[in-house]
């Protein structure tokens, strides 16, 4: 906005004169107390401590979601036995495909407590345990190697696990692979066939490809 002054031309804080002695004094225009505004506005290191707070509540808030996508924990057979056992196990001797179906088992009831409770997927053969008229099965032995507890003595019994499924499903084919999901148990379970240091309450089974 232009307003005439006989002092002279004022152009931030100071006069200028006109010629004849003429003078226009220059205010510039803006919505009143506009910088004043400024004054109120967080300052730098309040917003930066604003964000850090917004992003922590966010990692907070996503964390268990990073923990269900991560799906069971995949375990080894050898995960199962304390490591003096391991180390046993790979001296004995090997496997012998050949006898009759009710062998003598060997071997201890040891287990690794911290996998009690713990969602994981384990891949193994199937032995049928109970089974209706129609071929539906509802417990089975997992165990490490085709042919045990059938054709061979069963595994020690930290090496095999007891599952049991909530909804009984179709016989599967003992010459293929599986891979089974479910929450372990550390509990023992024995019948005519083997001794078993775990338990698995079955969520899924599946063939292993």
């Amino acid at each position: 906005m232009l307003l005439a002054d006989p002092a002279g031309v004022q152009i931030a804080g100071g006069l200028a004169p006109l010629a004849d002695g003429l003078s226009i004094r220059i205010r510039l225009a803006g919505p009143p107390d506009c910088f004043s505004c400024l004054d109120s506005w967080p300052s730098i290191e309040n917003s930066m401590r604003l964000l850090t707070l917004i992003a922590g509540l966010l990692l907070l808030m996503s964390a268990p979601l990073s923990v269900a996508a991560e799906g069971p924990r995949e375990l080894d057979w050898l995960e199962l036995m304390p490591k003096d056992e391991i180390d046993a196990l790979m001296e004995a001797p090997s496997v012998l495909h050949e006898g009759s179906f009710k062998q003598q088992q060997t071997g201890s009831f040891r287990v690794i407590q911290e996998l009690d409770g713990l969602k994981v997927k384990i891949a193994g053969y199937i032995v049928p345990i109970e089974v209706d008229g129609d071929s539906q099965m509802s417990e089975f032995f997992i165990v490490p190697y085709f042919g045990a507890c059938i054709h061979v003595p069963p595994p020690p019994p930290n090496q095999i696990i007891l599952a049991r499924l909530p909804k009984p499903i179709p016989v599967t084919e003992i010459y293929d692979a599986y891979w089974i999901e479910g929450t372990l148990n550390v509990e023992k379970a024995e019948n005519e066939i083997a001794a078993t240091a775990y338990t698995m309450t079955t969520d899924k089974v599946t063939l292993w490809e």
